[in-house]
């Protein structure tokens, strides 16, 4: 560096520092261009470059301390003042500083982050993606520390990236399908599979019962408006359940017919997949819910539409679910691979209604079910179809918030 132009650039800098950092308006046009004239007047690209270096090496200390004691106003004058600089002489930004989309991703990390709203937080999180946040380390502290807060707020479990499920529109969806890899995480869905096989065949099944499932693949949901709801409803149905004693968790399943098939298997499931466990004190549960493959790709998405319950089934209007692998099997369709899906849910059964009788259409009758949960103090209808005909229980329920699609399930049939 010159011995002339160090001394210059020095003065210039402490000039630009006294204006920017001035309570007063500083009008940014006459800022930069006075700075501008003093490196014109070295006619010479030597002493040009010479007084370029020296300028920036002083200008960067002061940028340091703004960007330290998080005086995010005159850091954002500084990165204006320095944008319009470098423009003018044709030059990029210094890599250490912010550039001007970097800094409105700062202010707006620092507004959402400070009492902002989920939407504030969603719209800076997206607009420091967009602005290249991994370039500044200052922006990826704010980043961080705004991903953990949306996951807080909408309780999303850890597994769950959520920089990836909001993409690139603040107000988007968020949501996603994962492979689930491993042979450990496919060895149990394998064995959820061939454990709750029964075998039993119904009037419901069309064509010869298979031997067996081959698991082919697994997807795991990410939807997060529809986790939200689940869980709120999951609160309520766990609170409501406290006020009858013996609602949840059941002690004794064997008066109706039984464990849970699933229960310790998806527990297993839950634990190696780094998901929540089940709670016990609102009978949660997973369970089987077959369907075809345009069906599963849209209930991931859209959630369990109740426009679509049959309101001839056996116990009603409701979302219909299963135990046994091999009662799911009933109503699967297959993709061009040959390939069937199984939602493989999570269900919070709550307080459950037992039915075991031979016709429950007539006894107690479609509305009084229906109507035990929406409008009583039931949450769930348990048919026992295993007791009175020697085939499945089916697990019912009317309210499409208290079942949240986990999995989908792909797989063949064997024999």
């Amino acid at each position: 560096m010159s011995p002339f132009t160090a001394p210059l650039a020095q003065r210039t800098v402490r000039e630009v520092q006294e204006t920017l950092q001035s309570d007063r308006d500083y009008p940014l046009p006459a800022c930069v261009n006075k700075a501008k004239e003093v490196r014109t007047k070295l006619r010479s690209p030597v002493l040009a470059k010479s007084f370029d270096e020296s300028f920036w090496l002083g200008f960067r200390p002061w940028y340091d301390r703004l960007v330290a004691a998080e005086a995010t106003s005159v850091q954002t004058k500084a990165v204006e003042w320095a944008a319009a600089f470098s423009e003018q002489l044709g030059q990029p930004l210094p890599p250490w500083m912010m550039n001007k989309d970097q800094m409105e991703a700062l202010k707006l990390m620092q507004a959402a982050l400070h009492g902002g709203s989920e939407d504030q937080l969603r719209q800076a999180v997206v607009f420091a993606k967009q602005a290249d946040y991994k370039s500044d380390h200052q922006l990826v502290q704010m980043y961080d520390e705004a991903v953990l807060k949306l996951k807080k707020l909408k309780r999303l479990p850890s597994g769950w990236e959520v920089t990836d499920l909001l993409g690139d529109e603040a107000g988007g969806k968020m949501f996603k399908k994962v492979d689930l890899k491993g042979d450990a995480m496919h060895g149990l869905f394998q064995q959820l599979l061939d454990s709750t096989n029964a075998g039993i065949v119904t009037r419901d099944r069309a064509g010869a019962m298979p031997r067996g499932y081959r698991l082919e693949k697994v997807e795991t949901v990410w939807n997060v408006d529809s986790w939200g709801l689940y869980m709120k409803r999951v609160d309520a149905i766990k609170e409501q359940c406290g006020r009858f004693e013996g609602a949840a968790p059941v002690k004794d399943w064997s008066r109706w017919s039984g464990e849970v098939a699933t229960a310790t298997i998806g527990s297993q499931i839950l634990s190696e997949a780094k998901l929540p466990p089940l709670m016990g004190s609102a009978n949660e549960f997973l369970m089987f819910h077959g369907t075809k493959p345009e069906a599963a790709h849209s209930i991931a998405e859209n959630h369990f539409d109740m426009a679509f319950a049959c309101k001839t089934g056996l116990f009603g209007a409701g979302v219909y679910l299963c135990e046994s692998s091999s009662k799911s099997d009933e109503y699967v369709k297959p993709n061009d691979k040959g390939h069937f899906p199984t939602i493989v849910c999570r269900v919070a059964l709550g307080r459950v209604n037992y039915i075991a009788s031979a016709d429950p259409t007539t006894d107690p009758g479609r509305d009084k079910m229906e109507g035990s949960c929406l409008r009583g103090d039931y949450h769930s209808v348990l048919g026992d179809r295993k007791k009175v005909r020697g085939t499945y229980r089916e697990f019912i329920i009317y309210d499409h918030y208290q079942v949240y699609p986990h999995f989908i399930v792909w797989y063949s049939r064997i024999g």
